[in-house]
């Protein structure tokens, strides 16, 4: 078994925190799934909810604008989409 530079064998998998945080996508993809269906909404609606939700709790005017900037349901082709460094 060979050991990474860090001690840890390469095969003991993603550090713990790592496989938190897959589980917690898991669900939570899970649980938009199920109530999208309830409720007859598509996963793009409920992100749509999401961003209202949003600007509204910051008592910002939501348009159809910046509810496309926010939007998850495709990534950007123009870099927009990336967070300034």
């Amino acid at each position: 078994m060979t050991v990474d530079p860090s001690g840890r064998p390469e095969s003991s998998g993603p550090p713990p925190l790592v496989r938190l945080l897959q589980e917690f996508s898991l669900e939570a993809n899970r649980y938009v799934d199920s109530a999208g269906g309830r409720n007859d909404m598509h996963r793009t609606d409920l992100n749509a909810l999401a961003v209202i939700m949003q600007h509204t709790a910051r008592n910002q005017i939501v348009t159809p604008g910046c509810s496309a900037r926010n939007s998850t349901s495709a990534p950007r082709h123009d870099g927009a989409d990336r967070p300034a460094v």
